[in-house]
């Protein structure tokens, strides 16, 4: 068959757009190409609108179906005149076996958005000739009217790729018999997916607390995020908190509710129990929302250290004076973090007694602490906070605050401080590899993909690779050079063209636009360097599987140095250890090796008979 005009027609189109797009536009013409051949179907619009039909029942997703529709839609317009184009193919219903009240309700629908385009008209009445099919499909019904919410919602959580476009939602909020704020929102999928009835509920809700109408709670919704935008808050820092509360908007105007604290916190604790979603910034946000509706607006929403990680009256004075020591001995700030840490347990224990001052402690209530305090993941982390403890004693000890010498009566270790080192499983690492080469997600994946990368093929603590300055990164040698801050050792490491390319993508596609000598900052404003070790990208593959999982990054490159035959000076050099002995306990993780290592049984005699 002759396909002259199409080929030019996608010749040219090709031309216009770039790689990868220009090679997924030629893979689906030529499908498309092949179709008509197949049938010995000459190229026009009245065989292009059929074969559409076609794919609409063959084609694996509604994605799939609308990306042939946008590409032939291209294509025509350079073959044929615009009316023609208008008339055979724009203004098609991709199902012709509805129902006569479907079809006047999508006509309705598009109705409501009188200047909109011929093309987006098409493509609206296509979204929803298949939504209404797919619902049809599923359930029976002969009006709009006996289209609930709880259907709908059940619909999309089994069909969520047939979501129609919002103006069905705001047709659908036109014919409730009373005002609506937040339906439209169903629109998102995330949100109307994780809509919640009373009927989900263990508890009745509907006798709740009246401390506010849905109205009131959505001007302070409002409110709040004009608020974020006057404050210099970035675009990215919005949508958390909007989707908050178009979430648990559209949950009370579903259900007919109002706005209280305690149906706040009952709807998070069902969120975070049914769709294991984390709440807990969220419930934040509607909180928040409270103090807006009782006047306090203008409160900041994100703040500094909570009231609760706050010491004591009683006790503040010791510990500051204590921690301004340690500030003296030049210790990092992560350091002394971990001080406040530790002196937090010891002093909430204190406060469980009813122990007011640290003279009043004895050696056996130290010993007492030292026994229930056992939540720790490892012996390790268990010996770090004891050397904490102690120190802290023995500076009570120096400025006369305690008589008696209490830091002997913490032992200096709670277990053998030499185990079998942890590194990725080749399941895991292989997870690791995959999850790198991804292009889109989360919000941070460029800069969490960087990171990682730092870590597993640099061999980086993760305090280094989140100091990173632009002047460490010298690329016209290709390498990269730091001061560590563990040991404050200049190191001077390879900088492979996976990693470059990995930081280059976050700054052009990610990170903010501010000036900073720091390469990785924060994705919320204020814009700050980046210091929190939990990396979200391995948050998601590993869970709680994997322990000190950005260090076990750090020990998986040593081993692969190892297996691969490195000498134990070159493996301390990369990691930037102060000597090999650091090296040797990653010795055992060598199985080949470690098998060269073991005794026979030749000369042990074996007497008896099995048991």
């Amino acid at each position: 068959m002759q396909y002259e005009s199409y080929e030019k027609a996608l010749k040219c189109l090709v031309a216009e757009v770039e790689e990868p797009m220009a090679s997924r536009i030629s893979l689906k013409a030529n499908d498309f190409k092949k179709m008509l051949d197949e049938r010995r179907l000459e190229y026009s619009l009245e065989n292009a609108s059929s074969m559409l039909q076609l794919l609409l029942k063959t084609e694996e997703t509604k994605k799939g179906f609308f990306e042939h529709r946008e590409i032939q839609f291209k294509i025509a317009g350079k073959v044929f005149d615009r009316s023609e184009i208008r008339e055979k193919l724009f203004l098609h219903s991709p199902c012709t076996t509805l129902p006569t009240w479907s079809k006047e309700i999508i006509e309705k629908i598009i109705s409501l958005k009188p200047d909109i385009n011929t093309k987006l008209s098409s493509c609206i009445r296509c979204n929803l000739s298949l939504f209404f099919e797919q619902l049809l499909n599923c359930t029976l019904c002969d009006s709009i009217s006996e289209i609930s919410m709880l259907l709908l919602r059940n619909f999309l959580i089994e069909n969520g790729n047939y979501s129609p476009h919002y103006l069905f939602w705001r047709y659908y909020a036109l014919q409730q018999d009373r005002q609506t704020l937040f339906i439209e929102k169903m629109s998102d999928v995330r949100i109307a997916r994780n809509l919640l009835f009373p009927s989900d509920f263990t508890i009745d809700i509907m006798n709740f607390p009246r401390e506010y109408s849905v109205l009131e709670f959505y001007i302070a919704s409002k409110d709040i995020i004009i608020d974020m935008q006057n404050d210099g808050y970035s675009k990215h820092s919005t949508p958390e908190p909007q989707r908050a509360f178009n979430a648990f908007g559209l949950f009370l105007e579903a259900n007919e509710l109002w706005y209280s604290t305690e149906l706040v916190h009952v709807w998070a604790w069902e969120m975070n129990r049914r769709f294991k979603i984390r709440m807990k910034p969220q419930e934040s946000y509607l909180l928040l929302a409270n103090a807006y509706m009782i006047g306090q607006r203008g409160i900041r929403l994100f703040r500094g250290h909570c009231e609760k990680s706050r010491f004591p009256e009683w006790a503040h004075k010791s510990v500051q004076g204590y921690l301004a020591e340690r500030v003296q001995d030049g210790l990092a700030k992560r350091t002394l973090a971990m001080d406040r840490c530790c002196l937090m347990r010891l002093i909430k224990f204190l406060d469980l007694l009813n122990i007011k001052s640290f003279e009043s402690i004895t050696p056996k209530i130290v010993k007492e602490f030292n026994l229930q305090d056992m939540d720790h993941k490892t012996p390790e982390s268990k010996n770090a906070y004891n050397t904490r403890i102690r120190g802290f004693l023995r500076y009570l000890e120096r400025t006369k605050i305690i008589t008696s010498h209490l830091a002997i009566a913490i032992p200096c270790s709670s277990a053998i401080s030499i185990r079998p080192v942890r590194v990725l499983s080749a399941e895991e690492d292989g997870l690791l590899m995959n999850a790198m080469n991804a292009r889109d997600g989360a919000r941070t994946i460029f800069r969490d993909i960087a990171i990682v990368k730092l870590e597993r093929f640099l061999g980086l603590r993760v305090s280094d690779a989140l100091s990173l300055k632009f002047q460490d990164v010298d690329i016209p040698h290709m390498e990269i050079h730091i001061l560590q801050r563990k040991t404050h050792k200049q190191l001077i490491l390879p900088l492979p063209n996976t990693v470059l390319n990995s930081i280059v993508r976050y700054v052009e596609h990610e990170r903010p636009g501010i000036e900073s000598k720091y390469i990785f900052l924060t994705s919320r404003h204020p814009f700050k360097p980046l210091q929190s070790a939990s990396i979200p990208l391995l948050e998601r593959l590993f869970g709680e599987r994997v322990h000190c999982k950005n260090h076990i990054l750090r020990k998986t490159l040593s081993t692969e140095m190892l297996c691969s035959g490195a000498t134990i000076s070159i493996i301390a050099d990369t990691l930037g250890h102060s000597s090999n002995d650091a090296v040797a306990k990653y010795l055992d993780t060598n199985d080949k090796t470690m098998q060269l290592c073991c005794l026979t049984l030749e000369g042990i005699e074996y007497t008896g008979g099995l048991l």
